[in-house]
Parts: structure tokens; sequence; C-alpha cells
């Protein structure tokens, strides 16, 4: 694995790869909400039992 880690080629995508991170439009902040607690919200704002093939689409 070193020896593939210090190819030219392969320090080149590591560098790009650090560049991406870096970048403010490649930030990730943990996406939405679990499955479960968007089912539990419905059932609030419904006030009823909500399926789960509901709260799928």
């Amino acid at each position: 694995m070193c020896s593939f880690w210090n190819t030219e080629e392969w320090q080149k995508k590591s560098e790009a790869g650090k560049n991406n991170r870096k970048n403010d439009l490649c930030i990730h902040t943990g996406g939405s909400i679990g499955f479960d607690e968007h089912r539990d919200n419905m059932e609030k704002e419904e006030g009823k039992k909500v399926g789960y093939r509901k709260v799928f689409f």
C-alpha cells in the first residue's frame, strides 16, 4: 500500500481530495432527520398513527 500511496498519480488525487474537502460547497452537515422521527412528527401534525408507506412517500 505504501508504494501505491507514494506514487505521483496518487499524490495528485490525494491533494485534489484535500482541496475538495476544504471547499465550502462540499460541507456535509448530516442530512435530514431519521425516518422514525419523520413518522413521529407526522403523527403529531395529523393527530393519528401514520403508516410507513405514507412516511416514505
